[in-house]
């Protein structure tokens, strides 16, 4: 059986990610994982979501060691069964953040939307750096 309530407001792309987190609200102190991650918001994998319009604090690290802790509203939250094959979690949607971790966010959003391009257009910009660094240097060779 499925609950499932859902308010849709993703403004910015959703990339794929499996980190560990932390997640707490009103019934107490949480672990999941991080399943995607946009500039507003992410999925979190959990067998205990909270209530869907709940507020929660959420707390990451990256492998980097960058630390983010952000509040973030609920809408998505699904619990299945245990013969249903998805995931238990829920999304948010980020409402305030702490420190630097709106500046955070950003550098890891971009990083993440940079390794998923596509590894042919990867390496055609790869490729484009390496000729214009050889054009460069071939100017400056004639200087």
């Amino acid at each position: 059986m499925v609950t499932h309530v859902s308010f849709e407001v993703r403004n910015s792309q959703r990339y794929p990610l499996s980190i560990p987190c932390q997640f707490s609200h009103t019934n107490g102190r949480y672990s999941g994982h991080l399943r995607n991650l946009g500039l507003d918001g992410a999925f979190v994998e959990t067998s205990q979501p909270p209530e869907y319009n709940g507020v929660i604090e959420l707390e990451f690290e990256t492998r980097d060691g960058w630390k983010l802790k952000m509040g973030a509203r609920v809408i998505h939250a699904s619990l299945l069964s245990e013969e249903e094959v998805a995931m238990h979690g829920f999304g948010i949607y980020f409402i305030s953040f702490q420190q630097n971790s709106l500046m955070l966010l950003r550098a890891l959003v971009n990083k993440l939307a940079a390794d998923s391009r596509p590894l042919l257009e990867r390496k055609g910009v790869d490729w484009l750096k390496k000729l214009l660094n050889a054009l460069a240097l071939r100017r400056e060779s004639r200087a």
